[in-house]
């Protein structure tokens, strides 16, 4: 849904604004009261999409942008992963961790098994 950020750095700006080039976005949201707990799933969420070759914008959501959070429907601590067209790819509570990496292993390559598929081909090659 289309709306403008009311506080912090993005004040006035469209959150389309934020979401205009090619990445994901990963839009946290701090729930209508703040959220304590959002700077420890951040960083654990951030560690999750750092193993994915897959390149992903993580943006905070402050309380203090309440009509966002009426768009958005997110009235506790959300999170919403939004495709490059601009559709929202997956959506659960912050704390749902593993459900984000469930949806993140069933569409994208991990880092690094591209690269030991390829080396264990080759060995396997040149083992004949």
């Amino acid at each position: 849904p289309y709306g403008f950020f009311e506080a912090g750095p993005e004040a006035g700006k469209s959150i389309f604004e934020t979401l205009g080039d090619l990445d994901h976005h990963l839009l946290l949201f701090e729930g209508l009261e703040p959220d304590p707990r959002l700077e420890a799933a951040r960083e654990e969420i951030e560690g999750l999409l750092d193993r994915y070759e897959l390149s992903v914008n993580v943006q905070r959501i402050e309380s203090a942008n309440q009509k966002l959070h009426e768009r958005y429907g997110a009235n506790a601590s959300s999170m919403l992963l939004i495709r490059p067209d601009g559709h929202v790819a997956f959506r659960s509570a912050v704390a749902d961790v593993v459900g984000l990496k469930i949806y993140l292993d069933r569409l994208f390559t991990r880092r690094g098994v591209r690269e030991r598929a390829l080396s264990i081909a080759h060995q396997d090659q040149t083992a004949r």
